[in-house]
């Protein structure tokens, strides 16, 4: 008996520790869908997520998806964009993007 003890013992010690992914469970750039469903009925996106804002990388669909047109009013008050990008309105921020590839240009500030 403290022959198989000790060999299942050692081998729970020789096992690769099995860790989660810094990607979460849903993969890079994903709400899971409890979040999704809160964003979606008007509830606030995570604290974390203004850290997926980064120029030069794409906006993440699930972003984008939340994302609302911004109005012409607001869009007089920005800095002229290069030809074939979109503003969209964001959380409390314009973000401007490539509208083929959805790669973030700029992200203001809104006041």
């Amino acid at each position: 008996m403290k022959k198989i003890v000790i060999a299942f013992l050692a081998a729970l010690l020789c096992a690769p520790a099995i860790a989660k992914s810094d990607k979460g469970e849903h993969g890079a750039g994903k709400l899971s869908p409890g979040m999704e469903k809160k964003v979606s009925r008007g509830g606030q996106l995570p604290p974390g997520w203004e850290k997926r804002l980064q120029k030069g990388k794409p906006l993440a669909p699930d972003l984008y998806s939340q994302a609302q047109p911004v109005t012409d009013a607001m869009r007089v008050k920005l800095p002229v964009g290069p030809n074939g990008s979109v503003e969209v309105k964001l959380e409390g921020k314009i973000v401007r993007l490539h509208k083929a590839t959805h790669e973030i240009l700029d992200v203001f500030e809104i006041r």
